[in-house]
């Protein structure tokens, strides 16, 4: 029977003469009870700790059985994965070099199509070039002689009479060359000379414009006529 605090407390002795003093055996025996009591305290939290310890051992020793466990099932699947690996890739090199050799000739057959339909387009370019350079030629022959009859007429001398036709003015041109005068500034006795004038003006107008025919046209912006 294991021995309690209680029991220590509890215990009563048997007095007799000439015994020992019972004060000193009762503060004796308290102290022995709280001793006591701490020792039980600590041999209880020892085996908590223990019992703890025994846990945390069986839970290292499960882990440590899982561990071995996952590195022989992955130096397993290593060497499945590298076997594998190995194949796989003596099967891509093989299939590789099948693939170059195909495309080696592919490319080869390819190329030389590229460069017939290439020889055949510069020839074919080559003419269009030749074409093209003998229409410019023309064309700048054509436009020069054009340019060159505009120009002409751009110098004449009648230049003044023909603008102000387009703008509807009646003016006479004198002989000389001065600045041409408005029917409006002259005396009404001049009536008769302007008008010959004006009908020899526009009688040589429509000879011109006969002849002129199949000639370039000068066309005035649509405001011109404002702007002047």
């Amino acid at each position: 029977m294991n021995l309690t605090p209680k029991d220590i407390h509890e215990k009563d002795f048997q007095r007799k003469m000439w015994g020992y003093d019972p004060d000193q055996v009762d503060e004796f025996l308290d102290q022995v009870i709280v001793d006591y009591s701490d020792l039980l305290k600590e041999v209880d939290q020892l085996k908590q700790e223990r019992q703890i310890m025994h846990q945390q051992l069986d839970e290292y020793d499960h882990k440590k059985n899982s561990l071995n466990d996952s590195i022989i099932s992955a130096q397993e699947v290593a060497t499945q994965i590298k076997n594998q690996a190995q194949t796989d890739s003596n099967k891509l090199v093989s299939e590789a070099k099948q693939y170059v050799e195909s495309l080696k000739e592919e490319t080869s057959q390819r190329l030389q199509h590229e460069e017939s339909q290439a020889q055949s387009k510069i020839k074919s370019l080559n003419n269009d070039y030749e074409l093209l350079k003998q229409r410019i030629l023309e064309t700048r022959q054509e436009y020069g002689q054009l340019l060159q009859t505009q120009l002409e007429e751009f110098q004449s001398d009648d230049w003044q009479y023909f603008l102000d036709k387009y703008f509807g003015r009646q003016r006479i041109y004198p002989a000389n060359g001065e600045e041409p005068i408005s029917v409006n500034d002259l005396d009404t006795s001049d009536d008769q000379e302007v008008q010959s004038e004006h009908n020899n003006r526009s009688s040589e107008d429509t000879n011109t414009e006969k002849s002129n025919d199949d000639g370039p046209v000068i066309v005035f912006p649509d405001d011109y006529k404002k702007q002047n």
